[in-house]
């Protein structure tokens, strides 16, 4: 950015890591019956702030899925 350019362009400019925020979002319906409708939930995780690699992310995710269906039940009530 040029000299001239408002103080807040100027660190726009600079190389910064963006905030990830990891999020399930599929059916927990393992084989559900024929003609049945999935039941699709979404789950938001923490906020990571420090970056991460694309691994980190899907391990995440997997463990936000994996959370869901262990807990759908208690976390419908818990959470509304």
């Amino acid at each position: 950015m040029p000299a001239t350019s408002p103080p807040c362009c100027r660190s726009c400019g600079r190389k910064r890591t963006p905030p990830l925020l990891p999020v399930y979002c599929g059916s927990i319906d393992d084989g559900a019956a024929p003609g049945m409708t999935p039941r699709v939930r979404v789950v938001f995780g923490e906020i990571k702030t420090d970056g991460g690699s694309l691994e980190d992310c899907k391990k995440e995710i997997a463990a936000l899925g994996e959370w869901i269906r262990q807990n759908d039940d208690s976390a419908a009530s818990d959470h509304h």
